[in-house]
């Protein structure tokens, strides 16, 4: 009985060495290190694409920012509005001013990645898909483009004979013909004499209002996507309208995703020219290899190294990494490494010449009369030529510059909101003395600000707006909150207002607060 007893210690700990030791190598392969390495070799894909097909570069927020060194802008499309039977078109990320760069540029190529598991974010299969086909068909109900059943029928069985060309998926679901396909596609739209007809015929009768889904996407998928999209439409409608009007009038072409991954084996010489086609392309570049590898100095790959980066980039963000990449890629002790980045993030938060305002303007064209708002981070309320122009500052999140903003005789608030689930609630709480602190200033220049610049001030923005609205007798609902949004995030590009702000808003304005008017 002794010794059974001894053998079980011996056995038990064994396994605990053997979890111990998986823990350390796990905890090896995750670290800063190799997310940096990673990203660097996702980045030489990246570099390749960008300059072989030279169109305007967008990083979709957040992950895509850290693949490249210059972007043209940025965009937000979510992973998880393309989530299976949980499909959304969110009217508070409208990413219209892409339209704005294809209309100039014919197409773009917007940068993504997916963790292990995905050759390709559902952001880029179906978000990206569903965003296309929505303001596809809501330009062509502003045109007057009549909806042509043959020409919409041919358009879904090209898209899935142009599926055929891809070789059958590996178990990761990728394929290993992803862009010739594409490219084929692109000749065959640009060269053939039935294309040329086909496009003549679009741009004066008809339009492609069908869905293009991704070619791995199930036809069963596809068609229950294809159901709701015109429930899509008529929710963009209703709170939309001047927008959808004044960008459709920049386009003559409708809008088409397809796809780039790592296993594209392009051949970039043949590719045709963007404004020729009958479509505006919307390049869709997947940057992570699929493949279980190590880098070049050893380090372990990491598939979708630039997501979660609040669980792995201990503060640095993208601006920080490129512009010190040098210095960052040549250490190769991860402890050491770990240092660098906090002596770097720490010089950040004293030097703020690199933060950027973003100028909403007067917004009386949209029924925000005495309106006057610029949004951008807090770290610009300690930049005195900066601060001087205003007349007032609306800080939502922690107070930053308060005693130097004050002693310039300039109006100070600060809601002292915390963005975090865990304290959801603290926003909607504080918007009635947001309301009345901007009603001081009403006709006057405000700063609206948070930590980053694109999210609880921009809210705020909104249900600035929204109380305008209100006073003038307009009634808010939820399409109307929508709208709100939509306004001020046409203004900022960068905007980021989640669900759950959106939640506080709806709150607010149709909850406790209603009921305090009454």
């Amino acid at each position: 009985r002794r010794v059974h007893g001894v053998v079980r210690l011996v056995a038990h700990q064994y396994v605990m060495d053997v979890k111990r030791v998986r823990k350390d190598l796990r905890k090896e392969k995750l670290s800063l290190a190799s997310h940096l390495k990673s990203i660097w070799e996702d980045f030489l894909f990246v570099d390749e694409v960008q300059r072989s097909m030279k169109l305007p570069l967008i990083a979709n927020l957040r992950c895509g920012l850290w693949y490249h060194s210059k972007f043209s802008a940025t965009c937000y499309f979510k992973s998880t509005d393309g989530h299976t039977n949980k499909y959304n078109f969110p009217l508070s990320r409208l990413n219209l001013h892409l339209v704005d760069l294809l209309s100039t540029h014919s197409a773009v190529v917007i940068i993504d990645s997916a963790r292990k598991g995905k050759a390709i974010p559902d952001s880029f299969t179906k978000t990206i898909p569903i965003w296309a086909c929505v303001l596809n068909r809501a330009f062509a109900q502003v045109k007057g483009i009549p909806e042509d059943p043959s020409m919409n029928r041919r358009f879904v069985h090209n898209n899935r004979l142009y599926c055929s060309d891809y070789k059958q998926p590996n178990p990761n679901g990728e394929s290993t013909q992803n862009l010739e396909a594409s490219i084929t596609t692109l000749e065959s739209s640009s060269t053939s004499t039935e294309s040329q007809e086909q496009r003549s015929h679009i741009s004066s009768d008809s339009w492609d209002l069908s869905l293009h889904t991704h070619p791995f996407i199930p036809l069963s998928e596809h068609s229950k996507i294809t159901e709701m999209i015109p429930s899509f439409v008529s929710r963009l409608f209703p709170s939309h309208i001047d927008e959808i009007t004044t960008v459709s009038a920049k386009i003559t072409k409708p809008l088409r995703p397809m796809w780039i991954t790592q296993n594209s084996h392009a051949i970039w010489n043949i590719l045709p020219d963007f404004s020729e086609l009958p479509f505006h392309p919307i390049f869709c570049v997947s940057v992570s290899s699929v493949e279980q590898r190590v880098c070049e100095d050893g380090t372990s790959y990491i598939q979708g190294a630039g997501d979660d980066e609040e669980n792995w980039a201990c503060g640095l963000t993208p601006a920080q990494f490129w512009e010190h990449s040098t210095q960052l890629l040549s250490i190769h002790d991860n402890e050491e490494l770990i240092e660098s980045v906090r002596e770097i993030t720490a010089s950040y938060h004293i030097d703020i010449s690199t933060a950027k305002e973003v100028e909403l303007g007067d917004l009386g064209e949209f029924g925000g009369f005495g309106l006057n708002i610029t949004v951008g981070p807090d770290v610009l309320c300690e930049k005195s030529d900066f601060i001087s122009r205003f007349d007032a500052v609306l800080a939502c999140g922690a107070p930053m510059g308060q005693e130097f903003v004050q002693n310039q005789g300039i109006g100070y608030l600060s809601l002292g909101v915390v963005e975090h689930k865990r304290l959801a609630g603290s926003l909607y709480r504080q918007l009635s003395i947001a309301l009345e602190f901007a009603n001081k200033f009403d006709q006057k220049k405000l700063f609206v600000c948070c930590q980053d610049g694109a999210t609880l001030s921009v809210c705020v923005c909104a249900a600035l707006l929204l109380g305008k609205w209100e006073k003038s007798g307009i009634g808010i609902t939820k399409t109307v909150i929508r709208k709100a949004i939509g306004v001020v995030s046409m203004r900022h590009v960068q905007a980021r207002v989640g669900r759950r702000l959106v939640i506080e808003l709806n709150k607010f304005f149709l909850g406790l607060h209603s009921e305090s008017k009454n």
